[in-house]
């Protein structure tokens, strides 16, 4: 049976969704990133205007960031915009880690999107629950002591698949960001919701159309003219 879609709500009981997700954020810490901030770090970074209704839509949306060590942050797209009090036309709810590039701009190392339907909340609450875990922990090498950097393996393994990875001059050593030792510290009904969604994004993958195209497919890809000049967006 399908899902029921968050857009054919009435409008207080968006606003009601948009607000149980504000909440659990804030409880993890996370800041409310508004689009006059986001207009400031892309005019900061010459970022191209947008060229399409979709990405239009994406920047006037309301998204939270929680920082890590070394300028990671990990970013939801809530796609909720607080002038209509409704969810953007278009999109997908996206859950993001990325981080700071001297001289390169941003780097996206995981990514993970959701359709606006029922139970959104909770699948959305137990991904970024696991996420802000493993982050918290980011692991240390044991060969040099150095935080582990994270890397995206999602294009090769057609799967959510993020790893924290030790010197390349060393034997293998990689920790997913999924591993036990960071599921371990979920509540028990988050770690149940979770492994529904990343057995729902293993069957999705392993059943996907070679030939689809992809939610980066849809938008032009507007490359940075000043890419070191990211404007920071929190205190360091």
């Amino acid at each position: 049976m399908s899902k029921k879609s968050l857009l054919s709500l009435h409008s207080k009981a968006q606003l009601g969704n948009f607000n149980a997700m504000a909440c659990f954020l804030s409880e993890l810490h996370f800041e409310e990133f508004p689009p006059e901030r986001r207009q400031l770090e892309h005019r900061a970074m010459g970022l191209a205007s947008t060229e399409n209704y979709r990405q239009e839509e994406a920047e006037n949306g309301v998204s939270f960031r929680k920082y890590f060590r070394e300028d990671y942050f990990i970013e939801v797209h809530t796609t909720f915009n607080k002038s209509s009090e409704k969810f953007n036309e278009t999109g997908y709810v996206g859950v993001l880690i990325k981080y700071s590039v001297q001289g390169k701009g941003l780097s996206k190392v995981f990514q993970c999107y959701f359709e606006r339907v029922e139970g959104l909340t909770d699948r959305m609450h137990a991904l970024v629950y696991a996420l802000n875990i493993a982050m918290m922990n980011r692991p240390y090498s044991k060969y040099d002591g150095t935080l582990m950097p994270l890397k995206d393996f999602s294009t090769k393994t057609k799967k959510l698949d993020s790893r924290f990875k030790g010197p390349d001059d060393f034997d293998l050593e990689e920790i997913s960001i999924f591993d036990e030792k960071f599921l371990q510290k979920m509540p028990t009904h988050l770690f149940n919701v979770l492994e529904e969604v990343l057995q729902q994004r293993e069957y999705y993958y392993s059943h996907k159309d070679p030939n689809s195209r992809s939610i980066e497919d849809t938008k032009r890809v507007r490359e940075p003219q000043k890419p070191g000049a990211v404007v920071p967006s929190h205190n360091p």
